[in-house]
């Protein structure tokens, strides 16, 4: 539980799903007197709750960011939303093909991810129960799943060996990230989104930045620098500089300026002699 440290859920192979009571342990001093250490209560200590949530094995557990839903997902195809507290079954949710691998809520809407071995990605509606949205791009197994601070956006890893990035109002895949050369299990992202880990069978940890902020000041200097070309490039021609002004015409990947850079050149020159002397000068 991320608001009300409390509690926290297990699930398992048996199907089941607990939740877990926590107590507050003596107070730390170590110098940091606002750190208390939990703990499960007591050793081998009976759960406050136990369920038989699924009929095959249960792969993901995850609570939502005000602690009142838990949701499950299972190898049977299916998630089951249980509500807090009382542990009640509120809905279960089908349209995966296949076991479904992770879940997490949104942390801004009432919508919840789910990533299955169908290669799919679903957004649900958790007022209705309805799939929203499907989204589509692993080449297999969709192994994690995990929305982006803001919620407008989410990552997945699958059996592909892929982290990809999506939009989540369009459905689309924004970016796709090869780093991999196996199957990507493991997933964290940093509360602020800067920075995404993964984790794979090929035993590589790869730490990704968020360069966008970076990105787009690299694009606004290069298209300043580029208006400032073309200006230099209109006044070459007004001074009749032609040789420069082809040369920048060229660097700027601008074939029909160039071309009519030439022409104007042919023309002026008179002949082809001349015409060529002057390109090569």
């Amino acid at each position: 539980s991320r608001r009300a440290a409390h509690f926290l859920v297990s699930v398992s192979e048996d199907r089941t799903l607990k939740v877990w009571p926590l107590a507050a342990q003596t107070l730390l001093t170590d110098g940091k007197p606002n750190v208390i250490r939990r703990r499960v209560q007591g050793a081998g200590a009976i759960t406050a709750q136990t369920v038989r949530a699924h009929e095959r094995d249960i792969n993901a557990v995850t609570v939502s960011p005000n602690s009142r839903l838990i949701a499950t997902a299972s190898q049977d195809r299916t998630i089951a939303l249980w509500q807090l507290p009382g542990l009640q079954l509120r809905q279960r949710l089908h349209g995966h093909r296949r076991g479904v691998w992770a879940v997490q809520f949104s942390p801004v809407d009432q919508v919840l991810a789910s990533a299955s071995g169908d290669q799919t990605i679903r957004l649900w509606s958790l007022s209705g129960g309805t799939c929203l949205r499907v989204l589509q791009g692993h080449a297999g197994s969709v192994l994690k799943v995990a929305f982006l601070p803001g919620g407008m956006q989410l990552m997945s890893t699958g059996a592909d060996g892929l982290l990809k990035l999506w939009n989540v109002r369009s459905a689309e895949c924004v970016s796709t990230f090869d780093k991999h050369i196996d199957r990507v299990w493991a997933m964290a992202i940093s509360v602020d989104g800067a920075q995404v880990v993964t984790g794979g069978t090929d035993s590589v940890l790869s730490v990704w930045a968020d360069r966008t902020k970076e990105v787009a000041a690299e694009e606004a200097a290069e298209y300043a620098d580029r208006v400032v070309k073309q200006q230099e490039l209109s006044n070459l021609l007004l001074a009749k500089r032609y040789t420069p002004a082809l040369v920048l015409a060229l660097q700027l990947e601008l074939p029909r300026r160039a071309l009519n850079v030439l022409n104007t050149m042919e023309v002026e020159a008179g002949s082809p002699k001349v015409f060529q002397e002057r390109l090569l000068t």
